[in-house]
């Protein structure tokens, strides 16, 4: 899993910035949006808006930890401090986080919030 993440990260690495933009063009719309005061368009931005920063947020993480010469997980000045068994131990811990970052962002935000509004219209569904 380390060395997909090291491969990956190595051709993603220049591109970063753009995935750290989109990250904040996101936000930005969101943002928008809930000034609209428009509950649908609310709801489809929070919607939507969840794997998209997971996916460009955790493209930016991956580039910037698992870079093979510039990642701040192979080549940082405290990774480099470490033993190595704690190295070992501290990258798959991030690698592990990684992958459920990605996997509830991308799967389990959208079904949250699909739940929750289901929820909340039954709830509140009174006189």
């Amino acid at each position: 899993m380390l060395d997909t993440y090291a491969h990956r990260a190595g051709r993603l690495y220049p591109r970063r910035w753009q995935f750290a933009v989109a990250t904040l063009l996101v936000f930005l719309a969101l943002l928008l949006l809930m000034s609209t005061r428009m509950p649908s368009a609310v709801y489809i931005g929070v919607l939507l808006a969840g794997p998209l920063i997971a996916i460009s947020w955790g493209l930016v993480c991956l580039c910037v930890w698992f870079e093979p010469t510039r990642g701040k997980l192979q080549t940082g000045w405290l990774i480099t401090h470490l033993p190595k068994p704690v190295r070992s131990i501290l990258r798959w811990y991030f690698a592990i986080f990684l992958l459920l970052w990605f996997v509830l962002g991308v799967g389990a935000w959208p079904l949250l919030a699909i739940w929750d509004n289901a929820w909340s219209n039954i709830r509140w569904s009174g006189p």
